[in-house]
């Protein structure tokens, strides 16, 4: 059958509060989630970025990941992931599709790796999207060749969760946790 995907959230203790304010600048908005944390967003006419920056996880939060990736007796639990997990409202008669797959609350968590639509639900014409998540380690030159090729090796996923009421949606952006603890990344 479809693997099940589960949420945990982790606990507010695992993460320090941050010590920055929150700064504009531009057409961008800094926004200090944690210590070592930010959520940036850059606005252009057409669209909103949003950017889950980490800088360092605090070593609380690490050895927590750690513990979830690793059974006892040291072998690697399945897929791991970590992410970051807001709440959206659909605007009323839009339908979310992932690909030519409608999502609905029978979906349960359901994992997408790619651009996320919402279409009208009466002409099926998109009238917004969630464009595909990425994840990459800012050490590696932004232009290379070679950041392309790691880029594709990155485990990010949204993990979509739609309400009985078909507007209601928790979204989840998460990459691979084994990659996330990485000492290269």
């Amino acid at each position: 059958g479809t693997p099940v995907n589960i949420i945990n959230e982790i606990d507010m203790q695992y993460f320090s509060p941050p010590t920055e304010n929150v700064e504009v600048g531009g057409a961008s908005i800094q926004y200090p989630l944690a210590h070592g944390m930010d959520l940036v967003y850059h606005v252009t006419p057409s669209k909103v970025k949003q950017e889950l920056i980490i800088e360092e996880l605090p070593v609380e939060l690490k050895l927590h990941l750690q513990d979830s990736i690793t059974s006892p007796n040291g072998a690697k639990i399945g897929n791991s992931m970590f992410g970051l997990m807001e709440s959206m409202i659909l605007p009323e008669n839009t339908e979310l599709w992932a690909g030519s797959h409608r999502i609905t609350a029978d979906d349960g968590v359901f994992a997408h790796g790619s651009i996320l639509h919402i279409k009208d639900s009466a002409t099926g014409n998109v009238v917004a999207y969630v464009d595909a998540p990425v994840a990459r380690d800012s050490s590696i030159i932004k232009d290379s060749l070679e950041t392309e090729e790691i880029r594709e090796k990155v485990n990010v996923q949204y993990f979509v969760q739609l309400a009985e009421d078909g507007q209601s949606l928790d979204i989840i952006t998460a990459v691979d946790t084994a990659w996330l603890l990485d000492e290269y990344t």
